[in-house]
């Protein structure tokens, strides 16, 4: 009768462990499904049991890298709005792709083209009297590939300005990047300096 018993107790506490496992995985499983996306990335279960509090985190350091280096890239490759109105970003290279593109389209449209221009855009000669021809359209190929540059230029900026609380000001002598107005950042600026 005792071996009985002793094998009752041992699948009763099998039972109670297997059922503690399955109430823990359950809870977490919940947690996964109802908890944003969001929250999960920024936030590990090493970070809410080690840190002390959010900025001391792991998630909080990760996140503050991936927005510096935002800042820092929206410096050095954008510079600011003007200097990409102004055509400062556009990849010459891009360009030129698709300047020839359009030449090679042109060619293959127009009946005479070849005649006047010749039938390879590499022959100095022939490019630079098609750029001067088609100088509009070429104008307007520009103005295409300063549009995909602001373009980015703001969806970076929206990205930032996504992360609530989080103001900003760079500055690289000549150009600047900010998501506050300067008015605002002046009285700031003083009283961290005092």
């Amino acid at each position: 009768m005792d071996i009985k018993l002793k094998r009752y107790k041992i699948a009763k506490i099998v039972a109670f462990i297997l059922c503690v496992i399955f109430f823990i995985a359950t809870l977490t499983s919940i947690a996964y499904v109802i908890r944003p996306t969001s929250i999960l990335r920024s936030v590990s279960i090493d970070d809410a049991l080690l840190s002390k509090n959010y900025e001391e985190s792991l998630g909080f350091q990760r996140e503050f890298d991936r927005r510096a280096n935002q800042l820092l890239y929206m410096l050095e490759h954008y510079k600011g709005e003007e200097f990409i109105e102004s055509g400062g970003t556009i990849d010459q290279d891009s360009l030129e792709n698709r300047i020839r593109n359009l030449f090679y389209e042109k060619y293959y449209d127009q009946e005479n083209f070849h005649e006047i221009y010749g039938d390879n855009y590499d022959v100095p000669i022939a490019r630079e009297k098609f750029k001067n021809d088609f100088a509009e359209e070429i104008e307007g190929i520009k103005q295409d590939l300063i549009k995909n540059e602001l373009r980015n230029f703001n969806d970076l900026k929206k990205s930032l300005e996504e992360t609530k609380g989080f103001a900003y000001y760079i500055s690289d002598g000549e150009h600047s990047i900010t998501n506050q107005d300067v008015v605002m950042l002046i009285p700031l600026l003083k009283s961290q300096a005092s």
